[in-house]
């Protein structure tokens, strides 16, 4: 794990909204107080490219989370532009071609390039009918392609995190994981959740919250839980090493 990160850096706030103005009020109350504002199809169907231009004007910084699977010069292209947008963070599915993968990397600036695995939303009868495999072993498989693909890391859930982290040369990617819950919260459409002390325990960088921190009850105490969540496991963590 990247410890010379901060708490509140290690936080990824969805942006699943759609419209500018909530894009504004998010990203104006949050600025500063977490690290990264995810821009996925939602948004980014609704408002294209400004989305991410209107998070950088305000100060934040973007993981655009477009997921891209299709043909080598296609990918290359959409980091191209992606560059241009200047985000932090990009991905693309992990089962691309592997010379989509390496195109990707050389082309990403500086940005990171994160492989998807297996979405959360998944559990392993569903991982089982698309890969042929359970969602740990899958995750696995995809997670070797990342690496042969030069690509900085990947996506995949706190169950997996810890699995994978296990392996050198794993211990070099880095690890977003979304589905990130506090005790109590509403699951949504997620399957594969867990919280915020629970993934960084399990080994990973970064976590996306979003509908948890954005529909709150009471937003500024949920930020300071998963604050306080993220600060004591990655002392715990340090401490177990």
């Amino acid at each position: 794990m990247h410890t010379e990160v901060s708490a509140h850096e290690r936080i990824m706030v969805a942006l699943d909204v759609d419209t500018e103005l909530e894009v504004r009020t998010i990203v104006e109350w949050l600025v500063g107080k977490v690290g990264y504002f995810k821009i996925g199809s939602q948004l980014f169907t609704r408002m294209g490219p400004t989305a991410a231009k209107l998070v950088r004007q305000l100060g934040g910084k973007v993981f655009l989370d477009l997921k891209w699977h299709d043909i080598e010069n296609t990918v290359q292209q959409a980091v191209r532009a992606a560059t241009d947008l200047d985000v932090a963070f990009f991905d693309l599915h992990t089962s691309n071609a592997l010379k989509t993968l390496r195109s990707a990397s050389a082309a990403r600036g500086s940005a990171a390039a994160l492989g998807i695995s297996v979405l959360t939303d998944l559990d392993d009868k569903e991982s089982k009918a698309i890969y042929r495999d359970d969602c740990q072993a899958t995750v696995a498989r995809l997670t070797n392609r990342a690496l042969e693909g030069n690509l900085q890391g990947v996506v995949c859930s706190v169950h997996e995190a810890s699995f994978i982290r296990k392996f050198p040369p794993n211990d070099r990617l880095l690890i977003v994981t979304p589905g990130i819950r506090l005790d109590g919260d509403n699951l949504h459409d997620q399957k594969r959740i867990a919280s915020p002390r629970a993934a960084i325990l399990a080994g990973a960088d970064y976590l996306v919250i979003g509908r948890a921190l954005t529909e709150a009850g009471d937003p500024f105490a949920t930020l300071d839980r998963i604050v306080t969540e993220i600060t004591t496991a990655t002392f715990d963590r340090l401490s177990i090493r």
